[in-house]
């Protein structure tokens, strides 16, 4: 397989990569509204209770939870997409040796040209 140049290269799915920007986005919204609803200095002589920290530590951990949610749909996307390349090529290749051990001459297709090679 041709691993310099064709569709092996071909990079990061676009739906791929608008899911890894929206997971940046959420972890970054989780960590501003953290930082909002934490609570402020109750003032001498008095301490919050844990009650008090749990808006903001949810809007961080969301934001964590989302983050990695769209993460591992975006890696599983990339991997999706670079194994159906891998399988093309290995398609290809395998019907050109059985086409040259049999001495047909393969015309191509329209379905050669799915993976954009």
């Amino acid at each position: 397989m041709n691993q310099e140049g064709g569709n092996l290269n071909k990079g990061t799915p676009t739906i791929a990569f608008v899911l890894a920007l929206i997971g940046v986005l959420s972890i970054i919204g989780g960590i501003i509204l953290c930082v909002t609803l934490w609570p402020e200095d109750p003032g001498r002589g008095y301490s919050w209770t844990s009650v008090a920290y749990i808006p903001a530590l949810t809007w961080l951990s969301s934001g964590l939870i989302v983050d990695v949610a769209f993460f591992g749909w975006a890696a599983a996307l990339t991997s999706q997409d670079r194994t159906s390349i891998y399988v093309e090529e290995i398609r290809r290749e395998l019907r050109n040796i059985v086409a040259s051990s049999a001495g047909i001459q393969h015309r191509p297709t329209e379905y050669d040209d799915r993976a954009g090679s």
